[in-house]
């Protein structure tokens, strides 16, 4: 059964802002993503507050604590696996290799170390989030599949917004869950699901960057 990989990103690649930029793989089959689907439904109709029956989308920034924690919990209960990188900027490889590098390239060599650590032996398809003009997506998509390891798949690539997929906003709030430990050492939210996550430290003298 065929899996699907969404990918959303948290804090930002400038300067200055956040002290992290995190990028996070949330990955799930078929056969569990209908039960996500499943859970969504059951909790608009039964645990959202009136003035949440109109979001579009998860966000993690606006969703009170209990329903996180729901989300998380009901998460536990299907098969999925989660996946982070996260480049802290304070670091000073990193301040050095943001000033000589385009922001694109950072995050696509980000990207493509997460995924050349996930185990994938079969077709997937790789949904992310959409933030990027379509030249770019064309650029981002050629170099990811150039990067990655032989033994990995071609995937599909979608670039998509985050309100037509609930594996996107799923994936949001485990990066904001990221975001909240790595920047305001909070660990009360990526606690619920460390048990099928991980956490990498990406830095820029690990690998090298394209001249």
């Amino acid at each position: 059964m065929g899996k699907k990989i969404f990918v959303d990103e948290s804090g930002d690649l400038g300067l200055r802002g956040s002290n992290y930029f995190i990028i996070t793989a949330f990955i799930i089959d078929e056969e569990n993503y209908k039960k996500l689907e499943h859970i969504i439904k059951n909790a608009r109709k039964r645990k959202f507050k009136k003035k949440q029956r109109k979001m579009r989308e998860l966000k993690g920034y606006l969703l009170d604590k209990e329903l996180v924690f729901y989300f998380f919990n009901k998460l536990n209960r299907i098969d999925y696996q989660t996946r982070s990188i996260a480049m802290d900027k304070n670091y000073h490889k990193n301040i050095e290799g943001i000033k000589d590098h385009n922001t694109i390239e950072i995050y696509l060599k980000m990207l493509t170390e997460l995924l050349n650590n996930i185990n994938l032996e079969n077709r997937f398809e790789l949904i992310i989030d959409k933030f990027l003009r379509a030249r770019i997506e064309k650029i981002l998509n050629t170099g990811l599949l150039n990067g990655l390891s032989e033994n990995i798949p071609e995937p599909k690539i979608w670039h998509e917004a985050s309100e037509k997929h609930i594996g996107l906003q799923f994936t949001d709030l485990i990066a904001w869950s990221v975001y909240q430990y790595l920047e305001k050492n909070n660990l009360e939210f990526i606690e619920k699901v460390l048990n099928n996550h991980e956490i990498a430290i990406f830095t820029m003298q690990d690998i090298k960057m394209q001249d």
